[in-house]
């Protein structure tokens, strides 16, 4: 099959590859794609700037206008994460679910939402990754050390009653990875991975859930918009154990 290459106005690219060949060309393809939608992310984000710059000092509300300067800046940093793996030599494939074991922020406690008390452990939200730039933050697991409380309440019956409440308290290490990966060379790629500081989330692959547990994982790095959602998927490491085939 050829490398097949569609363009658009925006330079956007439809990169299909079925050996090895294919995907070192379309990384090439990919990294002059990515590198001509940073140049006018950044163009949109000066503008933004100025925009905002006009409001203020025509003591105008710069409500909207810093909105769109908070996107178009997100959108820049994005892309130059992007990029950066990209020439790093991280090949980009579709995202896949999996377990996010690790995120990356420069808090050192848990976010207000998670330390405020809820009446429902599942209704505690985990830790969310920040849109950091490169060699920022550090990587935290996104469940968060947990404490409960009892107080009182009033049951629906209108008699005295009491309920158990929960916050988070603290963040913990990313999870398990040593226990999750298993072998050295996995383990050592995706530490290898993290050290970067770029990837906003690291996941590991679930497998079927109509077969016996996947002892061959597949580890991804997502680079994450805050704003947007927007999300790349990066292949981290993955290995086949040949012996059980």
């Amino acid at each position: 099959m050829k490398n097949t290459t569609e363009r658009n106005p925006q330079m956007d690219q439809l990169l299909v590859a079925s050996d090895v060949v294919e995907l070192a060309e379309n990384q090439r393809h990919l990294i002059a794609s990515m590198e001509a939608k940073l140049a006018a992310a950044k163009t949109e984000a000066r503008a933004a700037h100025d925009v905002m710059s006009t409001m203020t000092n025509a003591r105008l509300d710069r409500g909207q206008a810093g909105r769109l300067h908070r996107r178009a800046t997100a959108r820049v940093t994005y892309l130059t994460k992007i990029v950066s793996v990209l020439k790093a030599g991280y090949c980009m494939m579709p995202d896949m679910p999996g377990d996010i074991v690790a995120v990356r922020h420069s808090r050192i406690r848990p976010s207000p939402q998670a330390m405020r008390w809820r009446d429902w452990r599942g209704s505690v939200p985990d830790e969310r990754p920040a849109g950091l730039e490169e060699g920022d933050g550090e990587y935290v697991s996104p469940r968060q050390a947990i404490e409960s409380q009892t107080v009182p309440s009033t049951g629906y019956d209108g008699k005295p009653s009491t309920k158990t409440q929960w916050r988070a308290v603290a963040l913990c290490d990313p999870d398990g990875i040593g226990r999750r990966f298993m072998r050295a060379e996995v383990m050592t790629r995706t530490a290898r991975a993290m050290q970067l500081k770029v990837f906003d989330e690291i996941v590991c692959v679930t497998g079927n859930v109509n077969r016996r547990r996947s002892r061959d994982p597949i580890v991804l790095g997502r680079i994450v918009n805050p704003i947007t959602e927007e999300c790349a998927a990066f292949l981290i490491a993955h290995f086949i154990d040949t012996t059980v085939l």
